[in-house]
């Protein structure tokens, strides 16, 4: 059980697997947002500045995509992290789209994301910025919210296929099951389901199942400003798993060791 205190857009994706496994080290993507992260400090800091402000973050095959909050979350919290302050009145803005590529018909889908700083709508006085893709299935699915049961004894490249297909809007689709119509799953008779329960936060009345709706052809649950909410995982079938756990396209886990001030980044 996870309990966490709102606001935040929550994107729910788990990677359930059979057994005990290892902590994962960073995906490719993880590593190349600390890259872009690093050459965006040094354009400012050419620029002899430390502010900038966030732009659109947009999916190319999809402009009215809702799941690029993620992208921002991962971004934003690189550049505190190395001192850049991010305020809406900055001169300098990062205007962010990503989507996915396939280089032929026998290759693996790329999510990539491109980025770039510009100073009002210009931007020819600016160096282009690195242009990050990877083809981890663990990247692509940072940064979706719909459902999909892959199967683990298929190949890569079939489960590639499945994910890509799941993700067009006439492919979508969810299951809702469970005593409150709560528990949301890939498909009927799946095994692995998700629960949203939330209520006023400090434990001032019994948190409750939330039934979702659908958006867009993903699960959807409404949180107010105030709210607190668990995630429940639910396993039936015969063997252990993990479950992996993003919010807002961050693994919830994923904390520094840095505790000076008291708390988690």
């Amino acid at each position: 059980m996870f309990r966490l205190i709102g606001p935040m857009a929550l994107v729910l994706v788990l990677a359930l697997t059979p057994g005990i496994r290892a902590a994962q080290e960073q995906t490719e993507l993880e590593k190349e947002f600390d890259l872009l992260a690093k050459q965006i400090v040094n354009v400012l800091q050419d620029k002899k500045t430390s502010e900038m402000r966030f732009g659109t973050v947009t999916c190319k095959e999809d402009k009215n995509d809702p799941h690029g909050s993620g992208i921002r979350v991962h971004l934003e919290r690189r550049l505190t992290e190395r001192k850049v302050v991010i305020t809406d009145t900055a001169t300098y803005e990062l205007v962010v789209e990503y989507g996915y590529e396939r280089k032929t018909k026998d290759s693996l889908e790329e999510i990539y994301v491109t980025a770039r700083l510009r100073k009002g709508k210009e931007v020819a006085n600016l160096p282009p910025l690195k242009r990050l893709s990877s083809k981890d299935m663990r990247d692509k699915c940072l940064f979706s919210s719909h459902c999909v049961e892959l199967n683990p004894s298929a190949s890569r490249m079939d489960r590639d296929k499945v994910f890509a297909d799941s993700r067009d809007k006439d492919h979508r689709k969810f299951e809702v099951g469970g005593e409150f119509n709560s528990r949301i799953s890939a498909n009927k008779g799946s095994r692995y389901s998700v629960e949203i329960e939330a209520g006023p936060k400090g434990g001032k009345a019994r948190l409750v199942a939330r039934t979702p709706v659908a958006v867009e052809g993903c699960p959807q649950v409404t949180l107010s400003v105030e709210e607190e909410y668990v995630i429940r995982v639910y396993n039936t079938s015969d063997h252990e798993i993990i479950a992996q756990v993003f919010v807002d396209g961050v693994d919830i886990f994923q904390f520094s060791r840095d505790s000076a001030k008291g708390v988690p980044k």
